[in-house]
């Protein structure tokens, strides 16, 4: 289909409604003036202030002369439904090019959150989990956090007892300077973090606070701030392991003890 807007400061759209979270795909073409007129996505309400908008949710829009191309984009968890809408908008001047956007073949698959049980199988720590929703997929070797919207957190959780080494790997995509990030938090107190674009890596802590039968919660989070997507938006992690320590056995002193003489007799026998 093609999207003509015509007239200055016109705007032509197609939407439809999506529940959940899921990745949208499509193919386009779009021949404008450069920049200034534009087709994108845009979703929900997003974006009164145009492509300054588009750029800052990472929602992608193209311009000038760009012959059929396929895209894609997953949209954010929400428990409702959301509007998602193609657009050509044009500005207050200037006709270039064909002045129209193309669209054809849109998809949408949505995306389904790993079961505990598949996560338990997924990370190999004999431990058990629980999520948030929205939670994370089956990226079989991994886990990754499904996509959510602003001050979203996608946490994965679970018990140890005692003291130990935990051991795992992760990875994150993400807005950089710690504004989004993969965090490791234990009880209540955050341990590590990574944030930007940050590949597979080795990471471990030890957890020597408590008594020996004390309990620690272990919670990884995909942590994002209130605003800007960038990148893909996403912790991964995978090989979980807790290995136990074991009390040491203090040594005791012992006192030997001091003989007892063996009684001597002062009676005396009358011959």
């Amino acid at each position: 289909a093609s999207m003509s807007a015509g007239m200055h400061s016109a705007t032509v759209s197609v939407s439809t409604t999506v529940t959940g979270t899921g990745m949208l795909t499509w193919e386009w073409a779009v021949s404008s003036e450069e920049y200034h007129d534009h087709l994108g996505l845009y979703i929900d309400d997003c974006c009164s202030n145009g492509q300054d908008d588009l750029d800052e949710e990472n929602l992608p829009y193209i311009s000038e002369e760009v012959p059929w191309t396929s895209a894609s984009w997953e949209v954010p968890w929400t428990a409702t439904s959301r509007t998602v809408t193609f657009s050509y908008i044009k500005d207050d001047t200037i006709h270039e090019g064909q002045d129209k956007g193309y669209l054809r073949n849109v998809g949408w698959t949505p995306i389904i959150q790993a079961s505990a049980e598949r996560i338990r199988e997924i990370l190999g720590a004999d431990l058990d989990w629980q999520t948030t929703t929205p939670g994370w997929v089956d990226m079989q070797d991994h886990i990754a956090s499904i996509r959510g919207g602003h001050d979203a957190t996608v946490s994965v959780s679970t018990t140890v007892t005692g003291r130990g080494m935990l051991t795992w790997e992760w990875s994150v995509s993400s807005e950089g300077d710690d504004y989004d990030s993969l965090a490791l938090y234990i009880d209540d107190s955050m341990v590590k973090e990574i944030s930007e674009e940050v590949a597979w890596t080795s990471s471990s802590t030890e957890i020597l606070t408590g008594s020996w039968k004390s309990s620690h919660t272990v919670w990884f989070g995909y942590i994002k701030d209130s605003s800007v997507h960038e990148r893909k938006d996403k912790g991964y992690l995978r090989n979980v392991g807790w290995t136990p320590y074991t009390p040491s056995l203090t040594p005791t002193s012992t006192r030997t003890p001091t003989p007892t003489p063996m009684p001597t007799s002062t009676s005396t026998r009358t011959r």
